[in-house]
């Protein structure tokens, strides 16, 4: 017969988002439906941890559930939902996620159905990572009701007179379709922004600053280039008003300050004035590389020289160059580089994409738990010597004789503890596919071309070899360098 997990639960009054509309009976209500779950789990109960008063900073019986689960006297926690989990989401989420399940101490959130015990440690960053999300966008939405409710709306235009409701407020309105008649009519962005400063027209910071009583956070007194764009780009001045609620970003509707032909007209004229500095770009001097090029043996860097007899681009020693002679050669073509860097970036592909078949094998788990091991054993030694410490500690306490040294050496500890566990974080995510180098470069494709971009992406720098070969360094390489290296012999060769 399967051992039943030996679970705790933990409830409380108060939500850790403010003004939260919880049930009257809302204690109750978090007990239901974890027996349902703990039930439903065959699992056994052995305590119920709850903080009942109408106190948001209440954690007492919160903090006495983190020492049970410190030492070990139970294998799961349960939560009704993950907003009942402390008074703090942030540290209840640093507590389960950096703190008890590293250490083997399992938690269950009985609202969504989620057990850590039933997920891989993928499944529960991912888990965490994603309510944390949901927690700050639901407080994002509580905070904007409360901030801009019978004010201005955070975009400028517009007073907010019910929670989906807009009018226009005409005062910032008039700016809003001048600001558009110059774009169409030929201004830029920049020169729209100094005659908005020559007229002194009040900035939209300084207007939300003020009707919001002071308490919007900015207050720029000078119109810049970036608000003009921002303005001439939103959507919500043709009645396409997006709203954050919770979780979801809903699609409203509200009274349009500008008619769509002139809003429609102004993306068209950013696409053509974008297109207008790309080809200034192009017709520049060639910065393929920009300052990413060295000599391998001096780390002397190198330059781009046009050679006047054939027009062609030459990588050389950048001014001053050596005053001795170093090499047979002292130059190198550039489209030879493009070339040779080109194959070599291919490569790294090639061995990101094999890396990432990889992670899911066997050989992977295996060699990932080989290394894990030995920090596990040291996270649990520290472990042990933190709740010898602890116990020390309490019985310090009843006599009053708790010294200093005490409680540095349990700080010390558990900052060690802390590395311990990071060092395994970062093990798991050389071993997935968010290992840093394998994202980067199995998302290169030789058909986005050898331009600049590609180049700043991709390349972190280009060692030369006496003129003759060229080596690409990568980005990432020290994660690179802790995969197996036999998982590349393939491309050893190349």
């Amino acid at each position: 017969m399967k051992r039943r997990m030996i679970c705790v639960s933990y409830t409380r009054a108060t939500p850790n988002i403010n003004n939260m509309e919880v049930p009257e009976n809302n204690i109750g209500e978090q007990n239901k439906l974890i027996r349902a779950y703990i039930k439903k789990k065959r699992w056994k109960l052995t305590e119920k941890y709850s903080d009942c008063k109408q106190d948001i900073n209440d954690e007492t019986d919160f903090l006495r559930m983190k020492k049970a689960g410190m030492d070990r006297q139970f294998e799961c926690v349960v939560f009704a939902s993950i907003y009942f989990c402390g008074k703090r989401l942030l540290s209840a989420n640093d507590l389960l996620g950096r703190v008890f399940y590293p250490a083997g101490v399992h938690f269950a959130v009985a609202e969504d159905e989620f057990s850590s015990a039933e997920a891989t440690p993928e499944e529960v960053a991912e888990y965490l990572q994603r309510k944390l999300g949901e927690f700050r966008g639901k407080l994002a939405y509580r905070m904007n009701e409360e901030f801009f409710e019978g004010t201005a709306y955070r975009r400028y235009g517009y007073v907010r007179i019910a929670k989906d409701q807009l009018v226009v407020d005409q005062e910032p309105a008039g700016i809003i379709r001048e600001i558009f008649d110059l774009f169409c009519g030929g201004k830029t962005v920049k020169e729209i922004a100094a005659h908005l400063n020559d007229e002194g027209r009040e900035t939209c910071a300084v207007y939300r600053w003020k009707a919001s009583g002071g308490r919007y956070k900015y207050n720029h007194s000078v119109w810049t280039k970036h608000m003009v764009s921002n303005i001439l780009q939103n959507r919500i001045y043709i009645g396409e008003w997006y709203q954050c609620i919770g979780d979801e970003r809903l699609l409203l509707s509200c009274p349009p300050i500008i008619e769509q032909g002139q809003f429609d007209a102004a993306q068209d004229l950013f696409k053509q004035r974008s297109l207008v500095r790309y080809k200034q770009e192009i017709e520049k001097p060639y910065r393929v590389f920009g300052t990413k090029v060295y000599d391998l043996e001096t780390d002397w860097p190198l330059a781009v020289h046009i050679n006047t007899r054939d027009g062609t681009r030459m990588f050389r020693f950048k001014y001053p160059a050596p005053a001795v002679r170093l090499y047979e050669k002292l130059t190198l073509s550039c489209t030879e580089t493009e070339n040779s860097i080109g194959q070599q970036l291919q490569i790294q592909k090639e061995m990101a994409d094999h890396a990432m078949t990889m992670f899911e094998t066997k050989d992977a788990v295996a060699k990932k738990e080989m290394m894990i091991a030995p920090i596990r054993t040291e996270a649990n030694a520290i472990f042990a010597q933190m709740l010898e410490l602890d116990a020390q500690i309490m019985r310090a306490g009843e006599s009053k004789d708790i010294s200093s040294s005490m409680m540095e050496k349990l700080k010390l500890l558990d900052e060690e503890l802390q590395n311990q566990f990071t060092k395994i974080e970062e093990i798991h995510q050389l071993f997935s596919k968010k290992n840093p180098w394998a994202k980067l470069y199995s998302a290169y494709s030789s058909q986005d071309g050898f331009i600049e971009q590609t180049v700043n992406k991709f390349v972190a720098k280009v060692m030369v070899y006496r003129f003759e070969r060229v080596k690409l360094i990568p980005y990432y390489l020290e994660w690179f360098e802790k995969l197996p290296q036999e998982w590349f012999a393939e491309w050893e060769k190349t």
